[in-house]
């Protein structure tokens, strides 16, 4: 950012924070709105120095006097979404701003820069260029020097000029390098800055499959076929045909294991978020209460087995179906004759083609934003996290969509195939926004 070293006035000040707080980038913002403007007036009341993390986290948050920052990163957890919606707002939709308000990295202190109107001109027609693009030179033109009378390389002009482009090169570095928040956003930083702008931790709900045990003699006969198996054998995990088991040799374990695709995709979203500086806490199975639900964003891992896909998801356009174990499907609830699925679900679960649904809705039955990500089998969940982690599907869907789709509520079908146990690149085959 270029500006001017001026003092400004209040206000001038003043103009620009009301600029921001009712601009249609802070809309659906309130308490990133309350955020920008308790710093803003801090700073111009000559509190600036005083500002900290304890001091938002208790008047913005409404944190409690017991509040302490080493243990709840909600405010800077809203200072990084505070620095992307000022740099959205100043880039997209008001690129000419006299006066910029910015939030400088480690400091919760903003700074108001005076742009002036040919700065902001300039940037406003380079918004989208390259960091070490040279703007044009401003002025009249010079005619072309002819090789009669060539222009000598080392002239005062030309000096100045090599040293601006210099200047201009190394100052848009040093911007794009030390201030990695103004760098552009992906596609999927769109999708997820929803979530991302809550204070509160994002839960990642899973499923727990029953798993089922043998006990008794039945468990003896298996772990001694398993004991005699030789070194050119594999151990042997099936009783003889003929074998009877007693409802007594049979054990559920309801608490213990979870599915791998299951955990690939709640592995994927926990190192994202990570990456994203944004909290995130996983809950298995029953962990995860309703009212759990009500205070926080949602990512729901799985279908059936996860009873908050299946549950507060099945008001959508297109849900999950169990008829029996055998026959599972994604149904279409618009045209109920589309269905994507199996009539005759293996039961060990290998299939050579999965398919699943990713929905994201602003306003779900918890009050809070959710998204499911499941396929009808393990291998389809573990596609699901992938395509919530990968920007290049997200660049190929955002072609696809509406304009807005990044406020929208939406849903995604897709197939995959499975090759050597692991899902292949998704193919959509159907969306929904609305």
């Amino acid at each position: 950012m270029t500006g001017h070293a001026h003092i400004l006035d209040a206000e001038q000040k003043r103009a620009a924070l009301e600029k921001a707080l009712n601009s249609h980038t802070f809309a659906r913002s309130e308490q990133l709105r309350n955020f920008l403007k308790f710093i803003c007036e801090q700073e111009m009341a000559g509190r600036g120095n005083e500002i900290n993390e304890y001091l938002i986290g208790v008047e913005v948050m409404h944190r409690s006097s017991r509040y302490s920052p080493n243990e709840d990163g909600a405010v800077r957890n809203r200072a990084y979404a505070l620095r992307n919606k000022l740099h959205e707002f100043y880039s997209q939709e008001n690129p000419t701003a006299e006066v910029r308000i910015e939030l400088p990295k480690g400091s919760y202190c903003p700074q108001f820069i005076e742009v002036g109107l040919a700065a902001a001109s300039l940037a406003n027609r380079h918004s989208d260029a390259f960091p070490f693009a040279t703007p044009p030179m401003t002025g009249p033109t010079e005619p072309a020097p002819t090789e009669q009378t060539p222009t000598p390389v080392h002239s005062p002009t030309n000096r100045w000029r090599l040293v601006a482009v210099i200047a201009i090169g190394v100052l848009a570095f040093a911007v794009w390098f030390f201030f990695p928040d103004s760098r552009r956003k992906t596609v999927l930083d769109e999708f997820w800055e929803p979530v991302l702008a809550s204070v509160n931790p994002v839960l990642i709900c899973t499923t727990q499959p029953v798993v089922y045990q043998l006990s008794g003699q039945a468990r003896e006969d298996l772990l001694r076929g398993q004991a005699e198996a030789t070194s050119s054998q594999p151990p042997s995990f099936t009783l003889a045909p003929d074998k009877l088991l007693l409802g007594k040799d049979v054990v559920p374990i309801t608490d213990q294991y979870i599915g791998i695709g299951t955990a690939h995709a709640a592995a994927q979203l926990t190192a994202m978020f990570s990456r994203l500086n944004k909290t995130s806490q996983i809950k298995i199975g029953n962990e995860a209460s309703f009212a759990d639900l009500r205070h926080s964003p949602v990512v729901s891992v799985g279908a059936f087995g996860n009873r908050w896909t299946m549950s507060i998801a099945n008001h959508l356009r297109f849900v999950f179906e169990e008829q029996s174990i055998y026959h599972r499907f994604i149904v279409d609830k618009a045209d109920p004759k589309k269905r994507w699925g199996f009539d005759g679900l293996p039961i060990t679960g290998r299939v050579a083609e999965d398919f699943v649904i990713i929905s994201r809705v602003f306003q779900s039955e918890t009050g809070e934003i959710l998204i499911t990500a499941a396929g009808i089998t393990q291998y389809g969940t573990r596609a699901a996290g992938e395509f919530l982690t990968n920007p290049v599907y997200f660049e190929t869907l955002a072609r696809q969509a509406p304009t807005g789709w990044q406020k929208k509520n939406l849903q995604i079908v897709f197939s995959v195939k499975i090759l050597d146990n692991t899902p292949g690149p998704p193919t959509v085959l159907a969306t929904h926004f609305w």
